[in-house]
């Protein structure tokens, strides 16, 4: 047994921990889709209604929208950043040691909130930091649900996990996923409870699910060209080795563009033969033709129904060649869930210093011309002291790769340890909830080795929170399933005496 304050302990020293190995520093950093978020919110606060641009999602948008209507600097909103995260790991320390009993299985959580690959997004003007947290709340919240033991607390932890999941799917797409697991958490945790309780959550389900859909809506209507295509086009040039050796995509290709197919199938070519290959996993530079708005100009202006057409093209012919080549498809997805598993922890954000797109802070400063903080953001640096661990060097390097290696298998074998009953039985909560930190991996996790490419770690490292989790959970599952088995024994031995 532990100490009553034990887990409450354990969440302040992680979320200080958290905020004294940062990089100290509240200056505003910018990347390339910074803008997209500063231009819907000056024009949001500036119309009074939610206006979005390049496809991106109203939950940040909303954020930075309060934050220039209130007039407060990005130095706050980079605050409150830092904050949300020291308080995310504050909560996955709380979540690790009530549910394991074990005061020392804080320490991995309290080091997690030194993770650089998180503690960047901090000083970022991106929705990533927000959408860790979100998905990680949900996913601790959740487990607490189903370790509860007041009816009261269930209700009101898994309530928490929904909205935290709905506000993750209003964030970023990818979080729609995220929302429809933890609400099945969710309901199978409250559901011996009591009718009244269940039908609580399944209200905040529907709810939660009405508002992730009218988000949708308000971003849909606001897509240009390029985030119009970006779906398709994704999994059309990620699988474009697959798509140049289908001849069903060809014909398909042939029947589209007409007299011009010709130059659109050498175009494609051309694209996969491109050099230097940056991809390892893929094999090609993917980049060559997701970020080539030449060829979208040659398809669009060959076939009759414009950006439509060419954004169904782009679908059909990369279902085409995955129906006309299975196996190479489900060979390429195998391989990028091995390399995901390979850098389940990865070492990202490593360095001395944290770096801007200065081009990006000057695009929005002129943004924000006539706003209180168009001065401050221009004179502001690109460039920032980076977090205590990310200096460690190659030392982080290699660390991340070996914890990397030791997350993996434990994402694999606590879903595989489910299926037998000796490991399920004897360390019941403890297993289903590593087996529940575990999914909430893979549901990002295979999302992307099924449309795009883990090459670009950074996908992989909103879920990082979960894989370390997961890991913990599942050791301590083992060593009690091993406890358990060894007392049965011994009392087995001193009854036979």
């Amino acid at each position: 047994m532990i100490e009553p304050h034990s887990a409450w302990k354990a969440a302040l020293i992680g979320a200080a921990f958290t905020l004294l190995s940062g990089s100290l520093s509240t200056a505003p950093l910018l990347w390339n889709d910074s803008t997209a978020f500063i231009q819907s919110a000056v024009e949001t606060v500036r119309q009074g209604s939610l206006v979005l641009f390049s496809g991106v999602n109203a939950g940040y948008v909303l954020v930075l929208s309060a934050v220039l209507s209130m007039g407060w600097g990005l130095d706050v909103l980079v605050l409150l950043q830092q904050a949300s995260w020291a308080a995310t790991v504050g909560l996955c320390a709380f979540t690790v040691v009530t549910i394991t009993k074990r005061s020392w299985m804080a320490l991995p959580m309290v080091i997690l909130g030194g993770y650089p690959g998180i503690q960047m997004y901090g000083n970022l003007l991106l929705s990533e930091c927000i959408f860790v947290c979100c998905v990680t709340n949900a996913t601790c919240l959740a487990l607490l649900a189903r370790n509860a033991i007041s009816p009261r607390s269930k209700l009101a932890f898994a309530m928490a996990a929904i909205i935290f999941a709905m506000l993750s799917a209003v964030t970023k797409v990818q979080g729609g996923v995220v929302v429809l697991l933890i609400a099945a958490v969710g309901a199978v945790s409250i559901f011996p409870v009591g009718r009244g309780y269940f039908v609580a959550v399944c209200t905040t389900v529907v709810a939660s699910l009405c508002v992730v859909f009218g988000a949708n809506i308000a971003r849909d209507a606001s897509l240009d060209r390029t985030s119009r295509l970006f779906g398709a086009k994704t999994m059309f040039c990620s699988h474009l080795d697959i798509v140049v050796a289908s001849q069903s995509a060809a014909q398909l290709t042939r029947e589209t563009f007409g007299a011009r197919s010709a130059e659109i199938l050498d175009a494609m070519q051309q694209m996969l033969s491109a050099k230097p290959t940056v991809f390892p996993t893929l094999g090609f530079n993917a980049d060559v033709c997701q970020h080539n708005p030449s060829f979208d100009n040659l398809g669009e202006s060959a076939n009759a129904h414009g950006t439509v057409g060419l954004r169904d093209w782009y679908l059909r012919a990369f279902l085409y060649a995955v129906r006309e080549h299975p196996v190479q498809y489900i060979e390429k997805v195998l391989r990028q869930v091995v390399y995901g598993l390979k850098m389940s922890v990865p070492p990202h954000g490593l360095g001395e210093q944290w770096t801007g797109v200065p081009e990006r802070r000057d695009i929005a400063a002129r943004m924000l011309d006539n706003h209180v903080l168009a001065a401050d953001l221009a004179a502001s640096s690109s460039e920032i002291r980076a977090g205590a661990l990310a200096r460690l060097g190659s030392l982080a390097n290699y660390g991340s790769r070996a914890i990397s290696i030791v997350t993996g298998a434990a994402l694999v074998l606590s879903i595989v340890g489910m299926c037998w009953p000796a490991y399920r039985n004897r360390s019941r909560n403890t297993a289903t909830a590593a087996a529940i930190a575990a999914l909430v991996w893979w549901s990002q996790a295979l999302a992307i080795a099924a449309s795009h490419t883990l090459d670009v770690w950074r996908y992989l490292v909103p879920v990082v929170p979960s894989a370390i989790i997961c890991t913990l959970l599942f050791g301590c599952a083992l060593a009690s399933m091993t406890m358990r088995r060894a007392s049965a024994e011994q009392s087995a031995i001193e009854r036979n005496r």
